[in-house]
């Protein structure tokens, strides 16, 4: 089978890993990809076509094509690639994504659970005022997690909507929900689901989430401190009820439906929904996968999920990002990455490029380090070790992925 990844982030890369590991898989494509693809393409694990053509055209010349960004999606190229099987869903149903504000009412329709809300009409700081806080202000768009402020001041609040109101005129308020954040995601074809291990992102830029919100700044997998029926309750009260609203608004979804949960003290409740695998938790839920990925993605795509190519592992992993001096504000590009070639560990590249033989930085979010163990601990320390081993200018990391579960001060 020969397999095209259409995207150029950490996500992509895990993605062009996992399905070049697939039994009966004889290539993988990445389009347009990154510094971390085209590094590898001299071993044999991936082909970079971004120079050759665009995803649209070259899809003709493999057995399955996986959009990984949300961006296409929404754009609707799963809906114009013909005659070739796309696990990814169609741009109405990438609309569970899109539009935070359909999401809402998707929820609303089919009673799952969420967060209470209102639709801020441009302009009026009132509304917000009479909201209340604690209050989350969302981008009703695609913000690449960054369209969102939480605030426990009314002030702040209002400057954040007046900077929102430059760029949008759809605005969300939402009531601040306590408890732990989840990540659950799951493969979908349309009707049924098989959910993957659960997950947990570290979304602020700084130690005890502290800071700006960013696309992530690292993960956890799986989530040990949930109860044993959590996941099947998600699936039935969550994932379920959305799959059946959106194809009764004519949209079957098909690919990864991604639920962000908060773990309230009232049960789960829904923050978002996202079209598409999570960026950093793919690069930590991926791994932990021993079955078939490019047959269980086929199926999907083909409209008939089977889980005989399912299989899971039992280890514990970690990911942590390396960023680049000042993100996600401003920062520098062009800084040569060392250690790469020697590290001990498994790293995917997300904000890279190649200058000559190089390896340089990108992007804000550059590596996408990932450790190993037999406990969430042992896995913090395995990946803050490979961390200590990769170097370039600027290069900056929370300390505190895995929270309490880290053994160890870290580099």
């Amino acid at each position: 089978m020969k397999i095209l990844v259409v995207g150029s982030g950490g996500r992509e890369h895990a993605l062009a890993w996992a399905l070049s590991r697939s039994e009966g898989v004889v290539e993988v494509g990445v389009a347009p990809g990154n510094g971390g693809t085209r590094w590898e393409a001299s071993e044999g694990r991936c082909r970079c076509f971004c120079e050759l053509r665009e995803p649209l055209e070259a899809a003709g010349d493999y057995d399955l094509v996986v959009v990984g960004p949300e961006a296409p999606l929404v754009e609707g190229l799963a809906d114009k690639i013909q005659g070739v099987p796309v696990f990814g869903p169609s741009a109405r149903a990438a609309r569970i994504e899109a539009s935070k504000l359909y999401a809402k009412d998707l929820m609303n329709r089919y009673g799952v659970p969420t967060a209470r809300h209102k639709v801020l009409v441009k302009g009026r700081t009132e509304d917000l005022e009479a909201f209340g806080t604690p209050v989350v202000i969302k981008d009703d768009g695609l913000a690449a997690g960054k369209g969102v402020g939480v605030f426990e001041d009314l002030e702040p609040a209002c400057e954040f909507f007046a900077e929102l109101c430059r760029s949008t005129d759809r605005i969300l308020l939402e009531e601040f929900l306590p408890g732990p954040e989840l990540s659950v995601l799951c493969f979908c074809d349309g009707e049924n689901f098989a959910l993957m291990p659960p997950a947990r992102d570290y979304k602020r830029r700084f130690e005890n989430d502290e800071g700006p919100n960013t696309g992530g700044m690292g993960a956890i997998s799986p989530v040990v401190d949930i109860e044993d029926d959590l996941l099947e309750r998600v699936g039935e009260e969550v994932i379920k009820p959305v799959l059946k609203g959106l194809a009764d608004d004519g949209a079957p979804f098909v690919g990864v439906l991604y639920a962000g949960l908060k773990l309230t003290p009232d049960g789960p409740k829904v923050l978002e929904f996202n079209c598409r695998f999570g960026d950093p938790e793919t690069q930590v839920i991926l791994p932990q996968f021993e079955g078939n990925l490019a047959q269980l993605m086929l199926s999907c795509a083909q409209r008939s999920l089977n889980e005989e190519h399912i299989r899971w592992g039992n280890k514990s992993w970690t990911t942590v990002v390396l960023a680049s001096e000042g993100y996600p504000g401003a920062y520098q590009k062009g800084f040569k990455i060392r250690g790469l070639d020697s590290c001990s560990g498994l790293v995917f590249q997300a904000g890279t490029a190649l200058k000559g033989d190089d390896v340089v930085t990108n992007g804000g979010r550059v590596l996408a380090v990932v450790g190993c163990g037999e406990d969430l601990a042992e896995a913090g320390a395995n990946a803050y070790e490979i961390v200590s081993q990769i170097q370039f200018q600027g290069a900056c990391h929370r300390k505190d992925i895995g929270g309490a579960m880290l053994s160890r001060s870290v580099p």
